[in-house]
């Protein structure tokens, strides 16, 4: 998560934040914090750039407005909505 807390924090903050921590040495406890904090890093990275490709495909390759079968498309027609509203009021 990155508007999490602990990214804030600094190492004996996260340690001290928690029992189970403490059942580690402390300089264990800041290189591993620090690794995972690196391998994390580098997840979202990974993720960033996942995004901006499926973002390019989506731009090249828009969905076209009608299924394989000539019907129009449920997930983006006017249909869909007016039919959740019928359900609501109970039509």
């Amino acid at each position: 998560d990155r508007d999490s807390r602990l990214h804030n924090m600094t190492p004996r903050q996260v340690y001290e934040s928690h029992k189970w921590y403490q059942d580690y040495s402390f300089d264990r406890f800041k290189e591993n914090l620090k690794s995972i904090k690196h391998s994390i890093e580098e997840n979202f990275a990974i993720v960033d750039s996942d995004i901006q490709i499926v973002r390019e495909e989506l731009r090249n390759f828009p969905q076209s407005r009608q299924g394989c079968r000539g019907y129009p498309r449920w997930d983006k027609h006017p249909a869909k909505s007016l039919l959740r509203e019928d359900i609501k009021e109970g039509k």
